[in-house]
């Protein structure tokens, strides 16, 4: 047998097979829904017996309570002056309005008679004597209500029940009854609100089994009459058994067939019963029957159907075969069919040959294990790989192949199963993964190290210091973090070149790594800073910052030794300042510990760089107070705090001849800021930048502003210009913006520049310099002497004056290296054609010694403070009439 006809047998007897189970299955889960339906109907019943016999045996508690309460009243007034007609008329009529299912309370004396209460139309003299009720009450004594057999009333046609009680005279002998009537309508009332189906029925029977009541009635038909006994042999026999409720299945007189459950009533003979007819309890099952017998059908059509167009595909199958053969060698993957049940490789394609190096005739000699690492037998047979057959969709994994040669390759396996005539085999397809390893094994370490030197990056470094930080918290151990940063590595950077840099910063990764122990971290948190994190240094904190010392002074000494970045190579020398901090259990962040440590290092780079110094809270407040002025700077910029005083400058005749525009901080509410202070955190912050341009373009207004006064429209004003912000790459733009938006003279803008600016690539300085002397701004060298003053480069710029610093003019009436000093800058600067000008002139003799010296001009407080604009109009006013 071929294996098309095998697979078309195949199909037919499994379309067989499936519908005799879809009709088998469809039939047993209707008996079962049948079961359920029964099940609930009978639930049904019980529930609607047992309320409407709670329902029944509450107004019963009633009537009997109202029985009693008469009766006790009756006994009460025969005890005393006898019974008072009126007022146990006026009481038997609140009890009627108290019970309105009751028609009538009657009170019934010895004899039988009807002595008050409502006749009801139906009593005669002696009548209540034939009533089995009374007689019982008055042979009795036993002081229980009696419920007497219906009797129609004639003068209504309604059928009544009566309620009696006996009560008694002064001397216990009996002295009558009390009676309630009550409309058996009225009962029937209480067993209408229970829904048991359009044929569903309540009844109310008393001990003999006598019908009291039913809901829905049946008029003119034997079975609906009161007080028949038209009851199944089945419901006899069920109800004669005592228990006070029951279930049962019974044909009734009205041809349908019900299941009943009654339910005897508490305190009484009577009991309840409710029926639910098969044709009610049933309905929802027909119509479920219908749909599922419809739904078999449907199934049976459909598998006809499938199996036919199936059979239609067999004929393709072979045509399929070809083409997967071809696909199967063509394919870019190694593919691999193994047969799960004789576990042997049953075919390879060209390409895996190829990834393992095998022919395929060696391939298919080998046992799977033998090549595929990690995949013995024993993980073969366990359970990993049933597993994965049993997902649904094909597993994915990563493993490792062994080629013919003895190398390892990695490749990402997808693995799915198929059967073929009863036979489980395995389909595995391998792509070479071995460049996507590499690609991430690169990802990961740049993500985590340095690419230069191969430590630990930031990323690495806070992820090993929380883990510091949690071990240290177990072992109550200290431990220490450094930052150590390299001094003046950018100049050997700038002049030596980038690679020179590079390879120092590797040599220095590799002496600092050597200066510690294996378990501890060394990390590179770039430029040429890095960070080394110490754990386990003992309890006391005395002997870790010892340590810890020692350490940085081993590291420190390290790098102070000349060394090479290559064999041949210059040797070079770079010293380190370390800033330390100790750390105990994670009541410091790793946010702190870096702050902490930065700190450090800053206090060391103060001290004179090629320190060492443990992190104090007191530099923290420092920094923490100059983060503070920094946000009040740029906030005072913003707002308008930042204000231009100017100080006179005058000739040797004392004539005004200009001023320098110096920079005043004046917070509202609060006390001046001395430029001292925020002058350099300006610098250090950048905000020097927008603070020199808000100046030069204040300085600019105010020059157009004292053009229209003739007084001070030829006066020149000298503002200072850092070295930041005179390398801004538009600065010269800036300035020209600055000069024809305020229409100030340029002639008369002096710009200020100290020897910091001029030192850094003296070609663009005089480039920059000769591109503003052509907007006709004129310059001025400030604070000459104080740095490293060279008259090389003083020859070169383009200078229009040079100042001399207030420190040698301080002493220079007393001290003669001063006065020396003095004499040279004026005679080299009337030599190169510059003016001369004199700052912190404040006695007459240093005007005296300057004058004889040949300064022709001077600035200081011998002539005026640094005034605000309104006061500087002043003075010049009064300038002008000395």
């Amino acid at each position: 047998m071929t294996q098309t006809r095998r697979l078309r047998s195949l199909m037919i007897w499994s379309v067989v097979c499936a519908n005799i189970a879809v009709f088998l299955l469809s039939g047993y889960s209707l008996y079962r829904s049948r079961l359920q339906y029964e099940s609930r109907a009978e639930t049904l019943t019980q529930n609607a017996a047992s309320a409407a016999a709670k329902n029944v045996a509450n107004n019963i508690d009633k009537i009997d309570l109202a029985l009693r309460t008469v009766a006790d009243e009756l006994e009460r007034q025969t005890a005393g002056r006898g019974i008072d007609d009126k007022a146990m008329a006026s009481f038997l009529a609140k009890q009627e309005l108290r019970l309105p299912e009751v028609e009538a309370f009657r009170v019934v004396n010895a004899n039988g008679l009807v002595v008050l209460g409502d006749v009801f139309g139906r009593e005669t003299d002696g009548k209540w004597t034939e009533h089995d009720s009374f007689h019982y009450h008055r042979d009795h004594a036993d002081n229980q209500m009696r419920v007497a057999t219906p009797l129609i009333d004639h003068s209504t046609n309604l059928y009544v029940l009566d309620f009696t009680r006996r009560y008694e005279s002064k001397d216990g002998s009996f002295a009558g009854i009390v009676a309630a009537t009550v409309v058996v309508d009225n009962i029937t009332l209480l067993l209408s609100g229970f829904d048991l189906g359009t044929h569903g029925t309540i009844y109310l029977r008393d001990a003999s089994l006598a019908l009291i009541a039913r809901f829905p009635p049946i008029p003119n038909k034997s079975m609906g009459q009161i007080g028949n006994r038209l009851v199944s042999e089945t419901a006899r026999k069920s109800i004669a058994t005592g228990e006070r409720s029951a279930t049962y299945r019974a044909a009734a007189a009205d041809g349908f067939e019900r299941i009943y459950s009654f339910k005897r009533i508490e305190r009484t003979s009577m009991l309840i019963g409710a029926g639910m007819a098969r044709e009610d309890y049933l309905a929802g099952w027909t119509e479920e029957a219908y749909k599922t017998l419809a739904t078999a059908v449907l199934f049976l059509l459909l598998s006809q159907l499938f199996a036919a167009a199936f059979l239609r595909l067999l004929n393709a199958m072979g045509r399929e075969s070809t083409r997967n053969e071809m696909y199967l060698q063509s394919a870019s993957d190694g593919v691999q069919i193994w047969n799960a049940k004789e576990n042997r490789i049953v075919e390879v394609n060209n390409r895996l040959c190829e990834v393992l190096g095998y022919t395929r005739d060696e391939l298919l000699a080998l046992q799977f294990g033998e090549w595929a690492v990690g995949w013995t037998a024993e993980v073969l047979n366990g359970r990993k790989l049933p597993e994965m057959l049993a997902a649904s969709t094909p597993a994915t994994i990563e493993m490792r192949l062994r080629r013919k040669d003895g190398a390892l390759v990695d490749v990402e396996v997808s693995i799915s199963n198929f059967y073929l005539e009863d036979v489980q085999y395995v389909y595995a397809s391998y792509r070479d993964i071995r460049e996507r390893k590499q690609a991430e094994q690169r990802i990961l370490s740049l993500a985590h190290f340095d690419p230069l030197t191969h430590l630990p990056n930031r990323r690495l470094l806070i992820d090993r210091l929380s883990q510091a930080l949690l071990a240290s918290e177990r072992s109550l151990e200290y431990g220490a973090m450094m930052i150590l940063d390299l001094d003046n590595f950018k100049a050997i950077n700038d002049t030596q070149g980038h690679d020179v840099g590079d390879r120092l910063l590797v040599e220095v990764a590799r002496l600092v790594s050597a200066c510690v122990r294996k378990e501890d971290t060394v990390a590179r948190l770039g430029g040429d800073e890095y960070v080394v994190l110490v754990e386990n240094l003992g309890r006391s904190e005395a002997l870790a910052s010892n340590q810890t010392e020692q350490i940085a002074e081993k590291i420190r000494n390290a790098l102070n030794q000349a060394y090479r970045t290559t064999p041949d190579g210059q040797p070079y020398q770079s010293t380190a300042s370390i800033g330390m901090t100790l750390f105990l259990g994670q009541s410091d962040s790793t946010d702190d510990l870096l702050k902490q440590a930065d700190v450090a290092l800053y206090q060391a780079k103060g001290a004179g760089r090629n320190a060492i110094r443990f992190f104090e809270s007191r530099m923290q407040e420092l920094i923490e107070a100059r983060l503070l002025m920094e946000a009040a700077l740029r906030q005072g910029l913003q707002q308008g705090e930042l204000h231009l005083f100017y100080q006179p400058q005058v000739d040797h005749e004392q004539r005004l001849i200009g001023a320098e525009a110096l920079l005043r901080w004046l917070p509202p509410d609060k006390a001046p800021v001395s430029p001292m202070e925020f002058i350099p955190l300006a610098e250090a912050t950048g905000l020097i930048i927008p603070i020199g341009l808000w100046v030069m373009q204040t300085a600019c207004a105010q020059l157009n502003e004292w053009s229209k006064n003739a007084a001070m429209c030829h006066l020149k004003l000298a503002i200072n210009v850092s070295a930041r912000q005179f390398r801004q790459p538009d600065f010269v733009e800036q300035l020209r913006e600055s000069l024809e938006r305020s229409g100030a003279n340029p002639s008369l803008l002096k710009l200020e520049l100290t020897e910091s600016v001029v030192l850094e690539d003296l070609e663009d300085v005089i480039n920059r310099m000769l591109q503003i002397k052509a907007l006709g701004v004129t310059f001025s060298l400030d604070d000459f002497g104080t740095g490293f003053s060279s008259l090389s480069y003083l020859k070169r710029l383009p200078l229009d004056q040079v100042k001399i610093d207030q420190s040698f003019v301080r002493d220079v009436a007393t001290d003669a290296n001063d006065a020396a000093i003095v004499r040279a800058i004026i005679a080299m600067s009337r030599s190169l054609g510059m003016e001369v000008i004199a700052e912190g002139v404040e006695t007459n003799e240093q005007l005296t010694f300057l004058s004889v010296s040949g300064c022709p001009n001077y600035q200081g407080y011998l002539f005026s403070r640094p005034l605000p604009p309104a006061q500087f109009e002043t003075f010049v006013e009064q300038a002008l009439r000395i």
